[in-house]
């Protein structure tokens, strides 16, 4: 059944989402408005409960457009770390635990077969969307299926060394393999690395520079300038679902889309405790060290006992060298009386062949 509208000014009972089949008899208008009923009660999870703020309100639109133009679980959609899931899962028979706040702990906060057949893998590590998703694609190819198989990875997990295997791979396939790759310009803190000045070149042209990663590994690209609109998003998602060889759609997110606070403040609201969602102060203050301020002191700690003890060996090998220098020098008392360093020192000179009682005959 579709989504069933309410009839009051809010537009829809999501509540009665049993799977992505309901919102896809949604007009494009109403998406936009499901988003925003999404949006209110993953908030309100997010400040009470904790848990990835940043990652789940910048990819929410996304999700949506991939569940309503794809058709999944026939259609295979594979994350990378799952820790963008959530409304992946508030759209898959597992919003109630998004709703009542008795039922929050109810799903995990990464994607868990155990608990839904949208679930492909147990996933909580970096870099291993597109590998796994070519390994899907491949084995769909093997048995002559037909379905489609989409990867989501962010920019951040492109450093990590499987991605490129699994791009590198995945380029060879020659059948659709798609992958989305969400970029916010951020990992959990802001993007170091040589890959990431061709993105922000890509962002900078819309997509059109010459020098492009993806296209030289041998994908299809598309670029998608505003990754938060849905109207965009389900349109480049119609075109390369047709696609007929393995491609890259680039969606350009904001991280913390929706949520002031979290937009403002990206490497902080990457992950949360429970805070206050307008000003973003945490509700239980914690006066204990958190493990990133143990982290912090023990590394401070031993930056100074290395210090310390590149000084102590510094100090030692002078000393060496000194008492060396010192062995090796002849006073010049043993200079003027003649002395040689080696007579000094106590060394006998080599004894000379054949002479002496034991020179050889």
């Amino acid at each position: 059944m579709n989504i069933i509208e309410n009839g009051d000014r809010n537009g829809f009972d999501i509540a009665a989402i049993t799977s992505p089949a309901d919102i896809r008899g949604l007009s494009l208008d109403g998406l936009y408005t499901l988003a925003a009923q999404l949006r209110a009660p993953l908030i309100e999870k997010l400040a009470a409960h904790g848990g990835h703020v940043g990652p789940n309100l910048g990819f929410l639109e996304a999700t949506v457009a991939l569940h309503y133009v794809f058709d999944t679980p026939h259609d295979k959609l594979v994350f990378d770390v799952s820790h963008q899931s959530y409304v992946h899962k508030m759209l898959t028979g597992r919003i109630k635990a998004f709703l009542d706040p008795a039922d929050y702990n109810d799903v995990t906060g990464y994607t868990q077969p155990t608990e839904s057949p949208y679930d492909l893998f147990a996933v909580g590590h970096t870099s291993t969307s597109v590998a796994l998703a070519a390994g899907l694609a491949k084995a769909r190819d093997l048995k002559g299926g037909h379905e489609h198989v989409v990867a989501v990875i962010g920019d951040g997990s492109l450093s990590g060394g499987e991605a490129f295997e699994g791009l590198d791979y995945g380029a060879t396939l020659g059948s659709n393999f798609i992958v989305v790759v969400n970029d916010n310009q951020m990992s959990i803190a802001p993007n170091h690395g040589g890959i990431y000045a061709n993105l922000k070149l890509l962002r900078d042209t819309n997509g059109t520079a010459e020098c492009n990663m993806f296209r030289a590994m041998g994908y299809d690209y598309m670029y998608v300038e505003y990754g938060n609109d849905l109207r965009a998003l389900v349109k480049a998602f119609r075109k390369v679902r047709a696609c007929e060889r393995p491609t890259v759609v680039h969606i350009n997110t904001m991280k913390g889309e929706g949520l002031p606070v979290a937009e403002q403040n990206k490497e902080k609201f990457h992950f949360s405790a429970p805070f206050d969602p307008k000003t973003g102060v945490p509700l239980h203050p914690d006066n204990e060290e958190s493990y990133i301020d143990i982290f912090g002191r023990v590394r401070d700690i031993l930056r100074r006992r290395m210090g310390h003890e590149r000084r102590d060996s510094s100090r030692v090998l002078r000393r060496t060298h000194d008492h060396r220098h010192t062995r090796n020098q002849v006073p010049r008392s043993d200079e003027r009386r003649g002395v040689s360093v080696d007579a000094r020192l106590g060394h006998r000179p080599a004894r000379k062949a054949g002479r002496g009682p034991h020179a050889l005959r």
